[in-house]
């Protein structure tokens, strides 16, 4: 599948200008990640059901093979959630996420469609833990990709401290690997079926 046609995407508004004050309390006073434990209790909450759903879906992919459509959104929600708060704590934005799944607006557009069917193949690998053989190469690629995210927003952290503004290509970049995270996530939860590529595009 060509880079930029992959159904699961991620998009972040880049804006105009970025606090200092939250650039400052996350590089030199680490108070901001303490503000994110009541919002990750909440998610850690609603991602035990989110498995849960995932390991359900997998046997009715098996047998209809479809994912059911109330399932899919449930784990959608779940994930998207999770993308706010990452987008918050990364500074791509400075809105303070919501405290669970909602449909409050937020300046970031997560797309996982549902599947008209899925893979019964897939389904069955996954009971069997085959599947996620075929994600140790996205593993081990990420885990660097990873390493210079990291550098990277800690950079731009500097950067806005300093000029209010948070760069556009770090900006991009960071944005670019929380993308090929969740499509990964998508492909390991069964929500597309479609293996993801090596880009953050």
């Amino acid at each position: 599948m060509a880079v930029g046609t992959y159904p699961v995407d991620l998009q972040v508004e880049r804006p105009e200008t970025s606090k200092r004050m939250w650039a400052l309390f996350t590089v030199i006073i680490p108070i901001k990640p303490i503000m994110l434990i009541i919002n990750m209790i909440v998610l850690y909450i609603f991602m035990i059901g989110a498995m849960a759903v995932f390991f359900v879906s997998q046997w009715a992919v098996l047998f209809t093979g479809k994912y059911p459509e109330g399932w899919h959104r449930f784990v959608v929600k779940v994930i998207t959630q999770g993308e706010k708060l990452s987008v918050w704590m990364y500074g791509l934005r400075d809105e303070f996420p919501p405290f669970a799944p909602s449909e409050a607006a937020y300046p970031m557009t997560v797309t996982i469609p549902h599947p008209d069917t899925s893979s019964r193949g897939w389904a069955i690998m996954t009971m069997l833990f085959i599947k996620y053989i075929a994600l140790i190469p996205q593993v081990f690629v990420l885990y660097f990709v990873e390493l210079a995210q990291s550098v990277v927003w800690y950079l731009s952290q500097w950067a806005v401290l300093f000029t209010g503004k948070y760069p556009e290509g770090m900006h991009r970049f960071v944005v670019g690997v929380d993308r090929w995270q969740l499509r990964v996530q998508c492909f390991y939860l069964g929500l597309r079926d479609e293996y993801p590529p090596f880009s953050t595009l």
